[in-house]
């Protein structure tokens, strides 16, 4: 490196710490000290569809018109789970109210969502003191008509289907900043009122059969004594992986590892049953030996969202960076372009190995394959055409209405994508080219502990950050080298906003660009020198040519010093 660059470098090491002494930053961040910037509310305007694209917009207001038409019924509310209705009935209309605030940003969504949350709580056996059939009142909504003797039953699957859209609520408030001190009260509440629901299960798991190291199964099982049919066996695929799904959310929001890892052992379970075979996935309903000899070697089916249910399960997996790549993926996509869909809008195969052939009249909750619209978009194109082949927004369905939420959610030009972000041991500068659908458990501790720091360009100020969004740039230090995994949009139109002095700007793309290339084409101005910082400084410096830059190439994931003179 030329001796001018030597001094240079190190005067911009002094002043970049010169700052951090100036502004009360030191990387121990304590409370005191930190320079925060003050966080304004986003507007809480009535906005409903308006602002959203025409595709999205368009599946918004039918989800709302579907919504008044419930209205009639008034939103079940004060339903109890004793036929499965709040399991089967509410909690996809709760699960469309959180996607609907998470499209919207509205409010209006988020607090329909919590008026029937609350409901649905005071209505759990423990609050109102229902007896189930072990003479016991625990956290989970017992249901009779399942029952041998007319006795209360808590299902797992229950569970994990009435728990989810709790937690899907308290990630998007909790991951927002901003939020008004009830939302984020009501959020953290739900959390722990879930954790109870699936403590409440605990007495019911098992580690196994397959126990190697590598490849760890475990599942539910029907309690023993339990006055049902099949007691003593694991649970179907759909009812083991429902619950699978609320403990990758409750692992993402607690960072408590034992929920990962049963969630991963279930996981592991629908792994093994797996078969692959011309680009298709088939698996069982029921798996394990004797279920398998039960259901007479029975695949999995579409009815009642059974494998809608198994395709949530490993989009959350994927998302979260467990059990599914993007391959994996793309082969359940596959399952349902060529298996499921056989080019006729008004049949559709019940089950997953393309059989038994069903009007899709009755399948509105086809939508929950939506989850698949990321790793081949004409799933999306698919679901779209069978809703409007049947009218499905003339209903008055809650299914229906949760499809549309998901219409909504997936629209192709949204459609999530996942990216691992690399922090590495010590000072980090980062970014991350997504507009994250909710932010992961690793950012998340960071950000609540005060360890993720931005830096003010135009007032050269660090401050603490309160969010994560795309393409701008953060500091931060971590004791170890860990690798997080995060899902969301795909946007790469943030501002570069470079001043004058020291600049500390992100990369908002998801290809890597040759450092040339990006001072040259993308900012325009040669008059500006680039500097990474990976255990040492690495510079790009337009006026020094090609020989002796150190830092030859930007990648996703990494944010940039720059000096504009």
């Amino acid at each position: 490196m030329a001796a001018h660059q030597k001094y240079f470098l190190l005067k911009f090491f002094l002043a970049v710490s010169i700052l951090f002494i100036l502004s009360g930053i030191i990387f121990a961040l304590s409370d005191t000290g930190i320079a925060q910037q003050g966080v304004t509310e986003e507007s809480q305007q009535d906005w409903h569809c308006n602002n959203l694209p025409g595709s999205v917009k368009a599946h918004c207001e039918s989800f709302n018109a579907i919504d008044g038409r419930l209205a009639g019924a008034n939103w079940y509310l004060g339903k109890n789970n004793s036929h499965g209705s709040i399991a089967w009935t509410r909690s996809p209309l709760v699960n469309g109210y959180a996607i609907m605030y998470r499209v919207t940003n509205d409010t209006y969504y988020l607090d329909k969502a919590i008026t029937q949350i609350d409901d649905i709580l005071a209505l759990r056996d423990d609050n109102r003191g229902f007896l189930d059939y072990t003479n016991r009142s625990l956290a989970g909504w017992s249901a009779t008509n399942y029952s041998n003797t007319s006795l209360g039953l808590r299902f797992a699957v229950h569970s994990g289907v009435i728990i989810y859209p709790m937690l899907d609520i308290a990630r998007s408030v909790l991951q927002k900043s901003g939020m008004q001190e009830f939302y984020t009260q009501k959020a953290l509440e739900y959390i722990e009122e879930a954790k109870k629901v699936a403590d409440a299960h605990e007495e019911e798991w098992v580690n196994g059969p397959d126990t190697r190291v590598s490849g760890s199964e475990g599942y539910y099982q029907f309690p023993p004594d339990f006055p049902a049919d099949r007691p003593g066996m694991n649970l179907p695929n759909n009812q083991q992986l429902a619950m699978g799904s609320s403990l990758l959310l409750l692992y993402n929001l607690t960072g408590n590892g034992t929920f990962l890892d049963k969630a991963e052992r279930m996981g592991m379970m629908l792994k093994n049953d797996l078969n692959k075979s011309n680009g298709t996935f088939n698996w069982h309903y029921w798996p394990g030996k004797e279920g398998i000899n039960v259901t007479k070697n029975r695949p999995e089916d579409i009815g009642h969202g059974h494998g809608g249910i198994d395709i949530n399960f490993a989009y959350d997996a994927w998302a979260q960076g467990v059990l599914f790549n993007d391959t994996e993926m793309g082969i359940f996509a596959s399952t349902f372009t060529s298996k499921i869909f056989n080019g006729n809008l008004n049949n559709i195969s019940f089950r997953v190995n393309g059989s038994t052939t069903v009007n899709t009249t009755d399948y509105k909750n086809i939508g929950r394959w939506l989850y698949l619209t990321p790793f081949d978009a004409e799933v999306y194109r698919i679901i779209e055409k069978i809703y409007a082949f049947n009218n499905f927004s003339l209903t008055a369905n809650r299914n229906a209405l949760e499809g549309y939420a998901m219409l909504a959610e997936f629209w192709p030009g949204n459609s999530p994508r996942s990216f691992n972000l690399s922090l590495q041991k010590g000072w980090s500068l980062f970014s991350v080219p997504l507009a994250l659908n909710s932010t992961s458990h690793g950012l998340s501790q960071l950000l609540q502990q005060g360890l993720i720091l931005s830096f003010n360009n135009t007032g050269k100020k660090f401050y603490r950050a309160s969010e994560i969004k795309a393409g701008e740039a953060y500091i931060t230090k971590s004791a170890q080298e860990i690798i997080i995994p995060l899902q969301g949009a795909g946007n790469e139109n943030a501002v570069l906003n470079i001043t004058p002095g020291i600049s500390l700007i992100g990369f908002p793309f998801s290809e890597a660009i040759n450092a040339s290339d990006f001072v040259e084409t993308i900012l325009g101005d040669e008059n500006v020198s680039l500097y990474a910082f990976n255990q040492t400084w690495l510079v790009y410096n337009p006026q020094a040519g090609m020989a002796g830059q150190s830092l030859k190439v930007l990648k996703p994931g990494s944010a940039y010093w720059a000096r504009k003179r």
